[in-house]
């Protein structure tokens, strides 16, 4: 899936890669006066950095090093947005994936989607805040 994935990242025509990517941003955002910023960075990156990146995201798994971080922890993450997929399952998939990362915090942030950070400014801020001054 990652090679056909990286595969039409990199061969897609011009126009088909900028729309696929349009479509991408606009589920990865809420806040729709967001999206021509995300594009904007998206047509500015290098394609194929880029499909390697998404490719070599898909294939690791740094699940089995978490137990070696000894700082401080926070997640901040969203409820995944799918069909039967409840807020719940998302938390419980969060904690299965951090069991072993030591002190982690888990936040979950809703109303928002990848870009916690532009769809809930004020609550990841809030989060960031509270973080730091520990």
């Amino acid at each position: 899936m990652a090679d056909m994935i990286h595969g039409q990242m990199l061969n897609s025509p011009e126009d088909a890669y900028r729309a696929q990517a349009a479509a991408t941003v606009a589920a990865m955002v809420r806040d729709e006066a967001a999206e021509p910023m995300i594009l904007a960075d998206t047509a500015a990156s290098d394609r194929t950095v880029s499909s390697n990146a998404y490719r070599e995201l898909i294939v690791t798994d740094l699940r089995p090093e978490l137990a070696n971080i000894t700082v401080p922890t926070e997640v901040v993450y969203v409820a995944f947005d799918f069909p039967g997929m409840t807020p719940e399952m998302t938390d419980g998939i969060y904690s299965m994936s951090f069991a072993t990362l030591p002190g982690v915090e888990l936040t979950r942030i809703d109303e928002a989607a990848h870009f916690v950070f532009l769809d809930q400014p004020e609550a990841f801020n809030r989060e960031l805040d509270v973080f730091l001054a520990e």
